[in-house]
């Protein structure tokens, strides 16, 4: 998994719109633009407690 972190100045000069899980993308696209340097950190998960419910809620088609 990655994780993305920037800082609020920055966020805010992105003028993002999208909700949800788009967001990310539209981050990367525009901070590409401006021609910004970003980096990816891996990080790793533990599974989620079995009474955790997910709260992801996928697109239908």
């Amino acid at each position: 998994m990655i994780v993305t972190a920037v800082k609020r100045s920055l966020y805010e000069d992105l003028h993002l719109k999208q909700p949800g899980m788009e967001f990310a993308s539209e981050m990367l696209l525009r901070a590409g633009k401006k021609n910004w340097r970003y980096v990816e950190i891996p990080i790793s998960l533990r599974p989620a407690h079995p009474s955790h419910k997910p709260h992801l809620r996928p697109l239908s088609v």
